[in-house]
């Protein structure tokens, strides 16, 4: 059986999340206490609750649910602010199969993500019940982006250091390994020399002695 996917993920784009108010449509009042009950558990950390507010669509287990929730939220930190941006009818979502929706968006301040916006997404099962289909947290990739940039280039320019550093190291040792070679050979070489020049005089000084 194919498993319906849920949306329950962060997604980053360019432009800035929630600097525009939009019109708020009416919400039924039962999708407006789930919306607001699950907020406030998933304020709370208490992730694992939030399952039995999932619409009947959702075929993610209580354990899968609590970890996709746990994984988005606890990144962002805990929440400074948020004011509700806007809440319309929705029939296609993507990755969802056609139905009704009321799609909530909120511009929230996370401790960690300073200006985002929330996105939950509630379904009319057959049984009449609002129930949450997905949850989305969007935000400003930039930032992070060039901080990781940033953190690339440290770690790049520290190996470029440390490499330069080694290189520098072998090439004094090569260095002092040949001068010490050169200086054994040359000490060598004179060392052979005055032997020479010794065995050249005595035998000179035998056969001037064999001629006196």
């Amino acid at each position: 059986m194919k498993l319906l996917p849920v949306l329950v993920f962060a997604v980053a784009f360019i432009s800035g999340p929630g600097t525009v108010r939009g019109q708020v449509d009416p919400l039924p009042p039962e999708a407006r206490r789930t919306a607001d009950r699950f907020i406030e558990l998933l304020d709370a950390g208490k992730y694992r609750e939030t399952h039995g507010l999932t619409a009947s669509m959702v075929t993610d287990t209580a354990p899968v649910w609590h970890g996709r929730m746990k994984s988005h939220r606890d990144r962002m930190g805990e929440v400074k602010s948020r004011v509700l941006n806007k809440a319309e009818s929705v029939k296609d979502f993507a990755g969802l199969p056609r139905g009704d929706y009321k799609q909530i968006t909120y511009a929230t301040s996370f401790a960690e993500q300073a200006e985002t916006s929330e996105i939950v997404l509630l379904h009319k099962g057959q049984d009449s019940r609002w129930g949450i289909a997905g949850y989305e947290v969007q935000y400003d990739l930039w930032p992070e982006a060039l901080r990781m940039m940033g953190s690339g280039l440290l770690v790049v320019f520290f190996i470029m250091i440390l490499l330069a550093t080694i290189t520098w190291s072998v090439g004094k040792v090569l260095q002092r390994t040949t001068e010490k070679e050169e200086t054994e050979k040359e000490e060598t070489e004179k060392e052979e020399t005055e032997k020479e020049e010794t065995e050249k005089e005595e035998t000179e000084k035998e056969e001037a002695k064999k001629e006196g």
